[in-house]
């Protein structure tokens, strides 16, 4: 047995679908798509029920995210320990002497942080704040180890 529910679209999907309607059956692609859209979240659910728990998978995720932010970071780390150990004496100087706020608006700063961001290509926008306090971490841990020797 077949039955009815209401639909309700926006004024401009009626308007085409309207135009259209002699060449459609309506009632088709509805239940094509809808039983689609239900057998993907029923197989999305089955895979998680065969696989893991739903919190075993968060729990998964979540240490492959913190080791990959971990990656991130000492890769710009030694990236910033790289560049301090070639950088001019004042360039170093004014590195390690400005608040991160200002130092990360320095063009030349900028410049490195950008090349670090297209070394790691797969690198979203949201560690940008990771790669610049592990990269101005590196360069204080070089002037820590230099500094006293000068």
């Amino acid at each position: 047995m077949a039955r009815k529910i209401t639909l309700t679209v926006p004024d401009t999907l009626y308007s085409k679908i309207d135009q259209w309607r002699t060449g459609f059956n309506l009632s088709r692609i509805f239940q094509d798509a809808i039983a689609e859209a239900i057998h993907k979240k029923e197989a999305f659910q089955e895979r998680i029920a065969e696989d893991n728990s739903l919190p075993d998978i968060i729990s998964r995720l979540k240490q492959e995210k913190a080791g990959w932010e971990r990656s991130i970071a000492e890769q710009a780390e030694r990236a910033g320990a790289l560049w301090a150990s070639r950088a001019h004496y004042e360039d170093l100087i004014i590195t390690v002497n400005t608040s991160s706020e200002q130092l990360f608006k320095m063009p030349q700063i900028q410049a490195q942080i950008t090349d670090i961001l297209k070394q790691l290509s797969t690198f979203p926008d949201v560690f940008i704040t990771t790669v610049q306090d592990s990269w101005l971490r590196g360069v204080r841990n070089f002037w820590d180890s230099v500094r006293d020797k000068l």
